[in-house]
């Protein structure tokens, strides 16, 4: 598992597939799962967000 850091928020990454370009990650806010969707959006990637 990666931990990625920012501004006191930590994003845990618990899976990369290189093949199908899809990651996995917990937010620990809606807050910046929402801005990091949107900065994914903004760098022309598809965001298809899964439910547990």
């Amino acid at each position: 598992m990666r931990v990625v850091a920012r501004a006191g928020c930590e994003v845990q990454v618990s899976g990369i597939d290189l093949d199908t370009k899809q990651v996995v990650a917990t937010f620990p806010t809606p807050e910046l799962r929402a801005e990091s969707f949107e900065a994914i959006r903004n760098r022309g990637y598809t965001v298809v967000p899964r439910t547990a």
